[in-house]
């Protein structure tokens, strides 16, 4: 990297801070067990009016004043972190470009990630795909299972190269890079008892496309039309149609109404769905019960 040097550096803390001492009188924990374990001595987190965007901003500011130079001096911008209240283009390049699909930041693009077996409600995903590769969806599916499924994914790809791409593997990193630049996630299983898949989407902010069963029903809340509620696409009954029709209203709200889509997205990823939450929880409720 001849002829590059880093000149000046600037940084931004939200207001509102969190220190060790402040948890001891929350939860069970200490100050010396915490640093001990991590060396955290506290965290900043953003209060009203504050925005990692307003961080972002602050900190480019202190750099450019400490370096003495102008913002119009700036030549290119590289922004390396992907925020939740700042929305960047989509990652679905990237990721069309790695699977041999057609690089085009205007396509829908849906991914499934899966076991391939019955539970999953392949059937119902491989019965549709020809009716949704209309000329704006990519498909691109990732998984190992039951040979029917495999050979048909395969044969899907090679009668729609370009637009539907078959990763017949297990290959974890390749999953989070299809989490991260899809559109849309597929889950429409037969029954599902808990199901990380749709919570590692919204993390991503990819929209969930579930049945309504088991634990994809307790955290996906299906998608309002009128009032703009929900974090995702939902259908009851276990039919191809059903399917269709919500991957086809997923596409509409995305193509017609992009503002809306966003804000789901943007919740989703905002949302704690992490154990450390769940934990709290479990511990209110047994608070509670003891008082009894």
């Amino acid at each position: 990297m001849s002829g590059i040097k880093l000149i000046s550096t600037g940084s931004a803390l939200p207001a509102q801070e969190v220190t060790n001492f402040d948890l001891e009188k929350k939860v069970d924990t200490s100050d010396e067990w915490i640093v001990t374990r991590t060396g955290i001595k506290s965290r900043h987190y953003c209060g009203e009016g504050e925005s990692q965007l307003g961080l972002c901003l602050a900190a480019a500011r202190q750099a450019l004043e400490r370096a003495g130079i102008e913002p119009g001096q700036i030549g290119v911008c590289l922004v390396a972190t992907l925020t939740q209240d700042t929305m960047t283009p989509s990652a679905a390049c990237v990721l069309q470009k790695e699977l041999g699909l057609e690089q085009n930041t205007d396509k829908f693009v849906i991914g499934l990630i899966s076991r391939l077996t019955n539970q999953k409600g392949l059937d119902l995903v491989s019965s549709i795909i020809p009716q949704v590769l209309d000329g704006n969806t990519q498909v691109v599916v990732l998984g190992t299972g039951d040979r029917e499924y495999e050979d048909t994914f395969r044969y899907y790809e090679s009668a729609h190269r370009g637009t539907f791409c078959a990763c017949i593997q297990y290959d974890e990193a390749r999953a989070h890079r299809i989490y991260a630049g899809a559109d849309a996630l597929l889950v429409p299983s037969r029954f599902e008892p808990c199901g990380l898949t749709q919570l590692n989407a919204m993390h991503y902010g990819t929209l969930p496309i579930v049945r309504e069963t088991g634990g994809l029903k307790d955290t996906v809340e299906p998608y309002n039309d009128f009032t703009g509620d929900g974090n995702g696409f939902t259908f009851d009954r276990y039919e191809a149609g059903r399917l269709l029709d919500a991957v086809n209203r997923a596409k509409t709200v995305y193509f017609t109404n992009r503002y809306h889509w966003d804000e789901v997205v943007q919740r989703d990823m905002a949302k704690d769905v992490s154990w450390q939450n769940s934990a709290r929880q479990y511990k209110d409720l047994y608070l509670e019960l003891t008082q009894w």
